[in-house]
């Protein structure tokens, strides 16, 4: 037979005419659907010429599906795909309110991830920074797609990979420690954060902890010279006498710290707020503007799944 060629066009065309409408309809109240019970006839309907003469036939032996299906009516999608449908028109919200916070809104973006609100990263891994790796987050649903993790870590291109989040970890727990000299005295030499550290010290006071996000360590080149010689590990043993009595400890502990990633569930939830109060300077009914949902779609009974 042959093989069934779609284009871009038909399938932008499927989801923007047939599968959007369906999520739509499907959040709305049930008694407001066509052919509910208490629902009105529309006068103005268009008849459908390919509308089944006789669906009760052909529907009453079908069972329900779970998912948003645009070749079914709305009666016959559970409780379960109406719910599916609002989750994804929340996350063609978000995704749609990344992109304008990209384009319209960075440098508020990054004054918003550096101010308490922003830097509150309870829960996130320890070397987690709010203004590289949540930027990086916002990037990547962008390119990859909305929470797609896997992506995420492992395009070279973000400072989530992997790798780029070892080279972090070892930049900010210990060449930021190496660096640093264990009695500062009254005129601590300067630090400067490079264009791409991940945090901002403060001089040399202690202040610059706070700004490395959940790492609470300082990334930083200071303009001395390393104390340990060329190698960072020496440097950081004598700067934190006990922590890593071996430099293949110190190794494993970055290795292992660099495997954390936080939860879809937890980034999500920091997405959200995040686009929550980056709009809100927009007006209401604006699109664009997000605000916190709560899933009004009933949840699914146990019984419904449970044979009879």
């Amino acid at each position: 037979g042959g093989r069934l060629v779609v284009t871009g066009d038909d399938v932008a065309e499927y989801y923007l005419k047939c599968f959007l409408p369906l999520c739509a309809a499907l959040i709305e109240p049930m008694d407001t659907w066509p052919g509910a019970p208490n629902s009105e006839p529309d006068p103005n309907a268009t008849p459908n010429p390919n509308a089944d003469p006789n669906p009760d036939a052909k529907t009453t032996s079908r069972p329900p599906v779970d998912y948003p299906d645009p070749s079914r009516p709305l009666h016959e999608h559970t409780p379960l795909a109406r719910r599916m449908a609002l989750r994804f028109l929340r996350r063609q919200q978000m995704l749609r309110a990344v992109r304008f916070i990209l384009a319209r809104r960075p440098d508020v973006a990054l004054t918003y991830l550096r101010s308490s609100a922003g830097r509150d990263v309870r829960g996130m891994p320890v070397w987690w920074c709010p203004w590289i790796h949540d930027v990086s987050v916002l990037v990547g649903c962008v390119h990859h797609g909305y929470m797609k993790l896997d992506s995420f870590r492992t395009d070279p291109n973000l400072p989530t990979h992997k790798e780029s989040i070892q080279v972090h970890v070892r930049r900010v727990f210990f060449e930021g420690c190496a660096r640093r000299p264990a009695d500062p005295g009254p005129s601590p030499p300067l630090i400067t954060a490079t264009a791409t550290s991940p945090t901002e010290a403060k001089g040399g006071n202690g202040d610059g902890g706070g700004d490395s996000g959940g790492s609470g360590a300082a990334s930083a080149s200071s303009a001395g010279e390393n104390p340990g010689g060329n190698g960072f590990l020496p440097g950081m043993r004598a700067q934190a006498a006990g922590v890593f009595s071996r430099a293949d400890a110190a190794d494993e502990w970055a290795t292992a710290v660099a495997e954390h990633f936080p939860a879809q569930k937890l980034l999500e939830a920091r997405i959200e707020n995040m686009c929550v109060e980056l709009t809100k300077p927009l007006p209401f009914g604006n699109p664009l503007r997000v605000r916190h949902c709560v899933l009004s779609v009933p949840q699914p009974r146990l019984d419904e799944f449970i044979p009879t």
